[in-house]
């Protein structure tokens, strides 16, 4: 499966994005500007995964408990900073 936000532009060829093979990829934080106080973190503007039961459980836990999840976490990237891997 492949995720892309919708507010972000593509400027080049992706098809190499589409060859990864890993569990589960998105971006890290590190060198965008907007993101100089959550260093090490994720952004899921981008995101790419194998569709199986190895994520499963984090999108059941978000889908079981969402409503208490939205009062305490502002940005899907937190709740995949502490879920995934």
């Amino acid at each position: 499966m492949f995720y892309i936000d919708l507010d972000m532009i593509v400027t080049g060829n992706i098809d190499n994005l589409l060859e990864y093979k890993g569990i589960f990829g998105t971006l890290k934080t590190d060198d965008f500007a907007c993101e100089k106080n959550n260093k090490g973190g994720y952004n899921s503007s981008v995101m790419i995964w194998r569709s199986n039961d190895d994520l499963r459980s984090v999108f059941s836990e978000l889908d079981k408990n969402y409503g208490n999840i939205k009062k305490a976490i502002v940005r899907f990237d937190f709740w995949l900073e502490m879920t995934v891997f």
